[in-house]
């Protein structure tokens, strides 16, 4: 038998796949709405580069979204 190999801490502190939460989720609405090209020229880019934080990323798109939410529609 082959032998059991040890885990790094990044590798304990991570979730398995199965006990990740879904992070989106698309909420019911009951007018249509439309996004304009304006506001995708404003969302931050990520690479995934060793610098960048994912969760600043999402915080400043969330940011972006927040700022741009159409008229009627409700987080």
């Amino acid at each position: 038998m082959g032998e059991v190999r040890e885990k790094t801490l990044r590798e304990l502190a991570e979730l398995d796949e199965d006990q990740r939460p879904l992070c989106i989720v698309i909420p019911p609405t009951t007018q249509p709405f439309e996004l304009k090209p304006g506001l995708i020229h404003l969302l931050p880019i990520f690479k995934g580069s060793s610098g960048e934080g994912p969760r600043k990323h999402l915080k400043d798109f969330r940011m972006v979204c927040d700022s741009m939410r159409p008229h009627g529609i409700s987080e």
